[in-house]
């Protein structure tokens, strides 16, 4: 079983590849979030889609790069920004915050669906709950998401890909085995959970891109979303708006 708690989430190896430097801001309770209510249904007919930012943004960003002008009230859409930035991950505590201060809240107020959004860090964080809280989520959109470096990737490849592939004893220290392993039981419908709908976006300029197509390919059957552009704002809006058929306005 995945357990946020039991590992310790190895700082420097993830930071190095997420290009991050090793600074953490400090966490609170509950976490800091921003409400967008734009559906003009009630909850039990709308959607809730929730915001994760990657580690060199916070969720006031969400807003001011577009990402909250582009949903309508047709889209039957309301939307929450969460703040969890890497000391959250430091601590261990970004499923238990999550949980609290959003999923359970949103649950309470009967939200049809509830979605998930995580940009680079974020979408590992989205992993991340995925594994721990199985059937909370509806659906989970990865935007350049981190999902480990080359070699665990090259590991897997030489084995014969991920349904082929034998972690072993996966030691609670090694993440980036212990994430694949969870990931291979996605796939194969075993383990406490299986896939949740999911979705992945990269630029083909990404730092990610390699490790993103990796992704699709073992899980997702090449199934990838990409266009021309880098790790930035700019490219994620355009990818969030094809990806959710919103119509986001270009940048300021």
């Amino acid at each position: 079983m995945w357990s946020f708690r039991s590992f310790l989430l190895a700082p420097l190896a993830m930071l190095a590849g997420t290009g991050c430097v090793p600074k953490f801001k400090e966490t609170t309770n509950p976490v800091p979030t921003q409400w967008f209510e734009i559906s003009e249904a009630p909850p039990r007919d709308s959607t809730l889609l929730i915001l994760l930012p990657g580690r060199r943004s916070s969720a006031s960003d969400f807003e001011s790069e577009g990402f909250i002008e582009a949903i309508r009230p047709e889209d039957r859409t309301d939307v929450v920004a969460v703040d969890l930035h890497l000391g959250y991950y430091r601590e261990k505590i970004l499923d238990q915050r999550l949980r609290e201060d959003v999923i359970e809240p949103a649950i309470a107020k009967g939200y049809r669906r509830i979605e998930l959004l995580g940009i680079s860090l974020g979408g590992l964080g989205g992993l991340i709950y995925a594994f721990e809280f199985p059937g909370d989520i509806d659906r989970l959109t990865l935007l350049a998401p981190y999902v480990g470096d080359p070699p665990i990737h090259e590991e897997i490849e030489k084995a014969g890909g991920l349904a082929a592939w034998e972690p072993g004893v996966v030691e609670e220290s090694d993440f980036q085995r212990r994430l694949w392993k969870q990931l291979k039981d996605w796939s194969e419908g075993t383990g406490d959970s299986t896939m949740p709908d999911l979705r992945i976006a990269v630029g083909t300029e990404d730092r990610h891109r390699e490790s993103n197509e990796f992704f699709a390919n073992e899980l997702l059957r090449g199934e990838i979303l990409q266009r021309p552009g880098g790790h930035d704002w700019d490219n994620w809006r355009i990818l969030y708006g094809e990806l959710f058929s919103f119509n986001p306005p270009q940048s300021p």
